[in-house]
């Protein structure tokens, strides 16, 4: 492994988990507020529900949308793109990744 990319591991992994975790919060606070607001349920009743819906990678996803629509009253393309940035995340990451495949193996063949 090359020292760049050790650096390049080191800096990024923490970012992104924090981003995970943060957007996990956002997400159970979306889909606890969906059912508290919308359909009128008890906290203790809405949180464990929450807490197993909203880290369900695509139902979370889908659940704070609607939480975010419905009782937030957000738009369509804001609830989208805080809750689903993570596949444009994971698209553009394999772009660069194989982009710079691509290119290594370029050079390999001009060597």
């Amino acid at each position: 492994m090359s020292k760049l990319t050790n650096i390049i591991g080191i800096t990024i992994r923490p970012i992104v988990s924090i981003g995970f975790v943060v957007m996990g919060l956002v997400q159970l606070y979306a889909v606890c507020s969906f059912f508290i607001g919308y359909w009128g349920w008890h906290l203790l009743l809405a949180v464990p529900v929450s807490l197993f819906l909203a880290y369900i990678p695509l139902i979370g996803s889908i659940c704070g949308c609607i939480g975010a629509i419905k009782v937030w009253g957000w738009a369509l393309w804001q609830a989208l793109l805080l809750f689903f940035w993570w596949p444009a995340l994971v698209i553009t990451m394999a772009a660069f990744g194989l982009g710079g495949a691509f290119i290594v193996d370029r050079f390999k063949k001009s060597d």
